[in-house]
């Protein structure tokens, strides 16, 4: 009898244990239905944070026409209707909002609400750096004003998933973004919405959704939830023109022109403390980086066009860096009887001077100093027989995502890679053999991924 005794104690410990573990290995092992609700993007925080708490402002713009929470709870119904049964969210929005996530939300706890748990997106609130009366909120711009001089306009993206028993309203888990503050424009902005122009408008909005789109994978994961399988829908759909979509309809042959590599810039970006520097120098002879686009371009358009190789140079369009507020090109190119268009990649800039072209950007706060390989650029197409500019395309940071380590403390809002702080020259030339590898490395890395998505966008590709 002892020996039968033993026996079911040790099984009943093991299956315990057993339980346990699973329990610890998966928070939602008991959850089987779930509602999406998301109130995120209903408004746009915009703040500066002056000298002293009197010289802060702050207002709130509604933003509902971007679309934010109906993309979102549509991207988090498909991506988690492979584990859960995924229900229509009948709850007070209003109620959700004024919740404390961190204690709980009892507005949820709903024993007869026909769903087990409701996946909640909501703001992240940060405390600036050395106080905080003011905070970054969600998402939205914030300025930083001393005296008579503002430092660093900065777009920010931070939102946290947090899975509410609904039950208990207790938080199960919890999966913040991890997307940084993005230092991404120039001093000359106003920091007022209404002061903005309708172009600073509309890139603040695609910096805003390009980050939101990027992050949501990592919020699921670090909410311990199934991260998204397969295509997430874009918050922001490529808008075909229609002009521009009955050109590429009609066109058969194609040239390919990069004038994006024949110089690597070097950029400081600058702060309150450090004054903004720049240089540029010829990239090594033997990078091609040219070379490498235009072969990455023609074999993504081979299979929708004819691909023409056309030797060309243009002094006047090396020296060109397109304006992301003002797309316009100075197209000097030949007028062509033999091909349809020209797609033409040039250097980029989201202001004059910012991050231009490709290059490193050191960026050097008082501590965590980073530096990163960066491009901007510009694809463009062009109407051979006419010069005519059809349609341009400009590089943003949610693109594919780049294989490499990317930028995390200060990103410049572009594909870039992190590299050691060692590469950095202390002059633009010669860069040494090792830090010439590695930065041509990472430069290809993001060609790679990223031009493809500029085709893709265009409507150049099948």
């Amino acid at each position: 009898m002892t020996r039968q005794l033993a026996l079911i104690l040790t099984s009943l410990i093991a299956a315990t244990a057993t339980d346990t573990l699973a329990s610890e290995a998966d928070p939602y092992s008991g959850i089987r239905s779930v509602a999406v609700i998301s109130i995120t993007g209903e408004t746009l925080n915009f703040q500066t944070r002056g000298l002293t708490v009197l010289t802060d402002s702050e207002e709130e713009m509604p933003i509902p026409e971007w679309g934010i929470d109906k993309w979102m709870t549509a991207s988090l119904t498909k991506a988690l209707a492979a584990r859960f049964q995924v229900k229509d969210a009948n709850v007070d929005r209003a109620a959700v909002a004024s919740c404390d996530f961190k204690r709980g939300c009892p507005d949820l706890a709903k024993p007869e609400g026909g769903v087990d748990a409701f996946i909640v997106v909501h703001k992240s609130e940060e405390p600036g750096p050395l106080r905080t009366t003011l905070m970054a909120k969600g998402i939205g711009v914030f300025f930083t004003s001393i005296i008579t001089s503002k430092y660093n306009p900065t777009i920010h993206v931070d939102y946290v998933i947090d899975v509410v028993d609904a039950k208990t309203g207790k938080v199960l888990a919890s999966g913040r973004n991890n997307t940084p503050a993005l230092f991404m424009l120039t001093n000359d902005w106003p920091n007022k919405w209404q002061e903005l122009s309708p172009q600073q408008q509309q890139i603040v909005k695609e910096i805003i959704t390009d980050m939101i789109e990027k992050s949501l994978p990592t919020a699921l994961a670090n909410a311990k939830l199934p991260p998204p399988g397969g295509h997430i829908p874009r918050l922001l759909a490529p808008a075909y023109d229609p002009d521009v979509a009955a050109f590429v309809a009609n066109t058969r042959t194609v040239a390919v022109l990069s004038v994006l590599g024949d110089r690597l810039y070097f950029v400081n970006p600058g702060n309150a403390f450090v004054t903004r520097t720049e240089a540029n120098a010829l990239a090594p002879s033997d990078w091609q980086v040219d070379a490498e686009a235009e072969k990455i371009v023609a074999n993504s358009l081979a299979g929708r066009f004819v691909v023409k190789n056309i030797p060309l140079q243009s002094a006047a369009l090396s020296q060109t860096v397109a304006k992301h507020s003002d797309p316009a090109l100075p197209v000097d190119l030949p007028r062509s009887g033999s091909i349809d268009a020209y797609v033409l990649i040039t250097k980029a800039d989201v202001a004059e001077h910012l991050f231009p072209g490709i290059g490193l950007r050191h960026t050097t706060p008082v501590f965590n100093h980073e530096t990163a390989v960066y491009a901007d650029y510009a694809v463009a197409i062009v109407n051979a027989r006419t010069l005519r500019q059809v349609a341009i395309y400009f590089v943003k940071i949610g693109e594919e995502a780049v294989p490499c380590l990317v930028a995390r403390k200060f990103p410049s809002g572009l594909p870039e890679c992190t590299v050691d702080e060692s590469l950095w020259p202390k002059t633009p030339e010669p860069l040494t053999p090792d830090a010439a590898a590695t930065i041509r490395e990472k430069l290809s890395k993001i060609l790679s991924t990223t031009l493809p998505e500029s085709l893709l966008q265009l409507g150049l590709l099948p």
